[in-house]
Formats: C-alpha cells, structure tokens, sequence
C-alpha cells in the first residue's frame, strides 16, 4: 500500500515501509524517518539513501512527493544500464572545485602544521596568494584542470620565480590531496617531467649570476667544525661539500641509489638537470658519514625532514646550516662569502688549481665534456674521478696538502 503524509506522520514502528517501486520509508530506533531506494542487481541487494523525511540539524527534509522523483530518476538510470551509486559518485567527485579542495587542504595540512603563533597568517597567506593568482581555477571543477591552466596562472608572474614557485607549489600541494583522495586523475602542477620544460627556459651565460664560493683554503675549517655536528642538516650539506653536487641532489639522495660497499652514488636521469643517469664517486669518508645515517622505515629518503610533507630536508636547512650564526645552530658563513651551491665552485676550482685534468672535474660535477674531450679516456673516468673525490676528501678533512697532478694534454 501506498504511503501518504498522514500514514508517514503515524507511523512509530522501526523498520522498512514500501511506497512501492522500489521506495521504502526507514523509520530508526529514535524514530528518525528517511527515504530509501532498494533494487537487485547482478543477484545482489543494493541500496540508497535519498535524504531524510524528518531533517535535523542542518539536514533539509525529502517529502514523500521528492522521493518519488527521486526514485523515478534512480529507476531511470537503472534502466539505461548504469549503475547510480557509481552515478551519483562520479558526480559528486565531478563537482568537486579547486576552492573546495583548498579548504580542505587547509584544513587538512596548512593548519594543523602551522605553529599556533602563525596559524592564522598562513592560512591568510594561503588563500590570498590563491584567490589572487590562480583565480582562473579557483571555481573550476578539479578534474577539469590542465596544464594550460596551469600555464596561463604561471606565466604572468613567473619573472617573478619566488612569487612564481610560490604558488605553483602550492597549487600542487592542494591537487596531491585530491589525487589522494581520487578526485583528480594526475596533478598538473607538479615541476618534474612537466612544467619544467614549459617555464623554465635555460639562463643566458651573460645574465647568469654567480653563486658565492668559499675559498677552497678555508674549506677544512669548515668541514672541520661541520663534522663535529651530529644533525641531519650538517650531514645533507657535508653529503653537498663531498659530492660537488647540486643541492636538490642531495636533498633528493635515496638509500635504494647508494652502493657504500663499492663507493658509489648513482642518481636517475629524471632527478639530473641534464636528464642523464649520474654516478657520484665517494670518498672513504663520505662512506664513513653516510653508513651513519640509519633508514627511516616508509621513508624512502636519505635526509629526512618535513620539506612540503614529501618526508626530505628543506634547501633552507643546508642554508641555515651555512649562514646562521653558531649560536643560532649554524656554521656562522656569511652568505657573502659562501653558498651551499658555491661549493661546486670551490671544488672546481681546487681541482684546476691542484693539476687535475679539467675534463674529469667536469664529469664529477656533472657537466657536459664538449668536443674531442667528450670522448677522451671513457673508460679510465671512474678511476680518475675516484682518485679526484678521495683527494678533495682528503683535503676537506686536512689530511694532506700531497695531491697527485692527474693533467694530461688531450691530441686535437
């Protein structure tokens, strides 16, 4: 029998009552009342809520007339052969903006990681520098992002890097979450393999800016009193120092690349700038600090830290490290003097300086050999490269001012 108003309004008893076709009132316990659809499909019972008949809180009431709609629409869509619980998912997920998801990041992220002192700034700062820059996405459903969006954001602010990869990242972080939560199928925003090679343009040689480096004579002093420290930080940028690498990788450096037992480093091509596999030679000491470092379980990372929830150190840290004062934890370099990318330079020069043949130092370093010397000594490379990192080594750590002059001619 049929349900109406006054029979819903009687009925106290718990439990399922048909409207038929598939409707039925669920009165609960409390004498709560909501609709229901029921359908067999496949040989299974299925079933869904279609709202409730009394509301409470802020939960709108169905009549009886709208679940009838409701359930008109749900046979409907039965009949075409969909399923309408997946239906009614797909929709929701579809629905889903790029504003909705940054509060939930906020929520979620940003403010249970920021400090009480700052909370409230950093989610100022969060939502202004979003509204303001990516303002072009911000109603837009999240799947429906792309990477041209991403492009028109970026692309009037990017002479502006800082401002630039400010928002970027953060746009990233919010589209990781959704990825998470699989609400979007890819995340536009990430650099890597991707805006990368749309934003960032190689810089001309005449408007390249040079990093300041530590003369190569005050280095042991440094890695002298940086060797004493027992801190991740103090071993990611000893880890720099040693290797004449860049600092991203360092910060980037897995336990699953590392062969300490044969002294070597191996870097994948997607992590190199010049997209080329890179093998580190180390040195007796550089195996020495890194057989201190014990792998953090579900961490895949070397240097672990919070940098951006990604479970690595934070650039900062190497730079703190460097530049702050010792009574604030650092080295107490002025950023005048050094940087932490400025010892690729110290290294370069001290292996000019000290006889080494430039096309080895330039392989250790990771940057490309041009011309005849491209070709030249292939397959005795690791061997010198080995003997260059054990000097520099050696000299980083004051063992001895003795190093061997390795410069050869090269015939044109």
């Amino acid at each position: 029998m049929k349900l109406s108003t006054s029979t819903i309004d009687a009925i106290t008893k718990p439990g399922r009552h048909s409207d038929g076709r598939n409707l039925y009132l669920n009165v609960s316990k409390t004498g709560a009342k909501s609709w229901v659809f029921m359908w067999t499909q496949d040989g299974r019972q299925r079933e869904a809520g279609l709202g409730s008949y009394t509301g409470a809180g802020r939960v709108f009431s169905v009549s009886l007339k709208q679940a009838r709609l409701a359930a008109d629409k749900m046979r409907a869509t039965i009949a075409s052969g969909v399923d309408p619980i997946v239906a009614k998912v797909k929709a929701k997920v579809a629905a889903v903006t790029f504003r909705e998801l940054l509060e939930q990041t906020i929520a979620d992220i940003v403010a249970p990681k920021s400090k009480a002192s700052n909370r409230e700034h950093n989610v100022k700062q969060w939502r202004n520098s979003l509204s303001t820059h990516a303002a072009a996405i911000m109603d837009k459903q999240a799947p429906a992002i792309t990477v041209e969006d991403m492009l028109t954001i970026l692309r009037p602010i990017w002479a502006s890097r800082k401002l630039g990869e400010l928002v970027r990242s953060r746009i990233e972080t919010v589209l990781r979450l959704a990825k998470g939560k699989k609400l979007v199928a890819e995340n536009v925003a990430v650099w890597h393999g991707n805006l990368d090679g749309m934003l960032a343009p190689k810089q001309k040689k005449a408007d390249a800016k040079s990093h300041a480096s530590l003369a190569y004579t005050k280095l042991p002093g440094v890695v002298a009193t940086l060797s004493k420290r027992d801190g991740m930080a103090a071993k990611a940028l000893l880890n720099a120092i040693l290797s004449g690498g860049r600092t991203e990788e360092t910060l980037s450096m897995r336990h699953d690349e590392l062969d300490l037992d044969n002294g070597r480093w191996v870097i994948p091509a997607d992590r190199m700038k010049a997209g080329k596999e890179h093998s580190v030679m180390l040195s007796t000491q550089h195996v020495d600090m890194l057989r201190t470092i014990a792998p953090v379980e579900g961490n895949p990372f070397v240097f672990v830290g919070n940098y951006k929830d990604t479970g690595r150190l934070s650039p900062q840290a190497l730079r703190d490290m460097l530049n702050k004062p010792a009574s604030k934890g650092g080295l107490g370099v002025a950023n005048t003097e050094a940087t932490v990318h400025g010892f690729r330079a110290t290294f370069t020069d001290w292996a000019g300086d000290m006889g080494f043949e430039t096309e080895i130092a330039e392989m250790a370093t990771a940057h490309g050999v041009k011309g005849v010397r491209k070709h030249y000594r292939r397959t005795a490379a690791d061997v010198l490269r080995a003997q260059l990192m054990q000097a520099y080594a050696d000299h980083a750590f004051g063992v001895s001012n003795v190093v061997p002059m390795l410069r050869r001619e090269v015939a044109a």
